[in-house]
């Protein structure tokens, strides 16, 4: 400490993550297309027509024709090679008002600070993966990037009144800092808020708060291309001519406009499968997502009921210059293109109609990056109650801990103007991964002297497709998920002071993950909320110095 009333902190951190990966037994296009395009070598024989040395021809119409040497011949592995890197370096400096500035409730609290902070991200895939060689994922080319940031922030915490009759505490806090990023400049944030308990366990809270989210890596750096679900207006099956087939939205005749953006034979193109390529790549001009957030909630711990703590918090959140893909993704970008609602005049030279080049079947590859597009607004509750309790005849202490969310909104606008897209309980086209209206863990808790475990029960509320009925719905698409629940037991062992062991299993119950077929997002699923592995146990330990 610099006196008794102030102290500071200077600290660094040097971070690196390297990541390897490697995958057996997929497939190469390349070689793939020419063993199956075979022909009779005159004398009953199949060999390749391409006459490449060592191609051997395979025969996919039937379970267990490809041959051993076949599938030698197509099968393809992948590597590739990741690192992250982070420094920090910073200091504080913090202190009270003691002996100069007192208030009923106590001294003001303060802090000041400053922090560097570099990142970079080096990713390095093998031949077959950095060009799209393989038939079971997506190119990924190289990515290397970076940025730095300084900061520095200012806070206060000013104590109006505590322990008097109606107000055990009353008092408000405010903080600021700016921040200067090498990508998108100077950006500045800030927060005030306050607290008030009127008696003793019962404590009210809000805050009303600004905030930037600057572009990652990836966003600015990185290119590849994807396969999101989609429907094509100008596909023989919309008919563009009237587009009355019933299956999509009703765009009227479209056909001329279809032909002035590439499709050659209107009402014969048909749209291959239920996905579209699109190159979804980074954009090094993204500024940073601006938002405003405000919160209320109280904190109730009741004398009657040791160990029972309950908090309710609403919150608000509304996002600018929100990072989305065009449009909103593929989808948006060609409704934009063809609806006459957003192109009366049926210009193919929009934003959006340039993004969609046709090949020359007609297939279209959209140009989906990113840019400083959309907005979006969510509201919601947060509700938490912890409890911990003795049974005589358990030894150790339980627990119970249920942590739940209420969706009231989740408003997603592709870019200045448009429609709002509804996501509340809804996934697919517009609103990808799966936004359940209400999600919870339930962990049950106990624990006695050097061990604990729990048991985790997370579930995800029933979702239903946001496409569901308009374009390039079918019925082969799956309109709506059920509700899911997952269960993870976990253990711990402090063996002594300087050994933890943890071992456990996620997905105890082996859940399935939903299997959407037409309007999958990948591997036919959502992987990133729900578990695609099945059951897997782990076991880890920690060692300290």
């Amino acid at each position: 400490p610099i006196s008794d009333r102030c102290d500071y902190d200077v600290y660094c951190q040097s971070g690196r993550t390297q990541i390897n990966t490697d995958v057996q037994g997929d497939i190469s296009l390349s070689r793939y297309l020419d063993a199956v395009n075979a022909t009779d070598d005159g004398s009953g024989n199949a060999v390749c027509a391409s006459g490449t040395a060592g191609c051997v021809p395979i025969d996919i119409w039937g379970e267990g024709d490809i041959s051993a040497e076949g599938a030698d011949y197509v099968r393809a592995n992948l590597n590739s090679k990741g690192e992250y890197n982070q420094n920090i370096f910073g200091a504080t400096l913090s202190g009270d008002t003691q002996g100069l500035v007192e208030l009923p409730g106590g001294p003001i609290g303060w802090a000041l600070g400053g922090e560097y902070r570099e990142e970079s991200f080096d990713f390095r895939p093998d031949d077959n993966l950095g060009t799209g060689n393989l038939l079971g994922f997506n190119v990924a080319p190289p990515l290397a990037g970076g940025f730095d940031v300084y900061d520095v922030y200012g806070e206060v915490y000013i104590p109006i009144l505590a322990d008097v009759p109606g107000a055990e505490l009353l008092a408000l806090e405010a903080a600021i800092r700016v921040s200067d990023y090498s990508t998108v400049g100077t950006t500045e944030t800030y927060k005030i808020g306050g607290e008030y308990s009127p008696i003793e366990g019962l404590r009210f809270r809000g805050l009303y708060n600004t905030a930037v989210r600057a572009p990652n890596v990836a966003e600015l750096f990185a290119s590849g291309n994807g396969f999101p679900g989609a429907s094509d207006p100008c596909s023989a099956s919309q008919d563009p001519f009237d587009n009355t087939a019933g299956v999509g939205p009703d765009f009227g005749d479209i056909s001329a406009l279809c032909a002035a953006t590439g499709v050659t034979s209107v009402g014969t193109y048909e749209q291959r499968n239920t996905q579209i390529e699109s190159l979804i790549g980074g954009n090094p001009d993204l500024d940073a997502e601006e938002a405003e957030t405000f919160t209320v909630g109280f904190v109730y711990e009741p004398y009657f009921v040791d160990g029972l703590t309950v908090t309710l918090d609403y919150y608000n959140i509304e996002i600018e210059e929100f990072i989305t893909t065009l449009a909103g993704g593929t989808q948006g970008i060609l409704n934009q293109c063809y609806d006459p609602s957003a192109n009366p005049t049926a210009d193919p030279n929009t934003i959006f109609c340039q993004a969609v080049n046709r090949q020359g079947s007609g297939e279209p590859l959209v140009l989906a990056g990113l840019a400083n597009a959309g907005s979006l607004e969510t509201a919601g509750f947060d509700v938490q109650a912890d409890y911990s309790f003795e049974v005589d005849a358990i030894p150790g202490t339980l627990g119970i801990r249920y942590a739940a969310n209420f969706l009231e909104k989740y408003d997603f606008f592709a870019f200045e103007g448009a429609d709002v897209n509804d996501c509340k309980g809804r996934f697919g086209t517009f609103c990808d991964d799966p936004i359940a209206d209400y999600k919870h863990n339930v962990t049950f808790l106990w624990s006695n002297g050097a061990f604990s475990t729990q048991l985790r029960w997370e579930r995800i509320g029933e979702v239903e497709d946001d496409n569901n009925g308009s374009a390039g719905a079918s019925s082969a698409l799956i309109t709506s998920i059920d509700a899911f629940d997952y269960f993870n037991l976990a253990g711990t062992w402090d063996v002594n002071d300087n050994l933890r062991i943890t071992a456990g299993i996620d997905n105890l119950l082996d859940e399935e993950p939903p299997i959407l077929g037409d309007n999958q997002e990948q591997a036919n699923t959502f992987p990133a909320t729900y578990d695609p592995f099945g059951r897997a146990g782990y076991i880890s330990a920690k060692i300290r110095f």
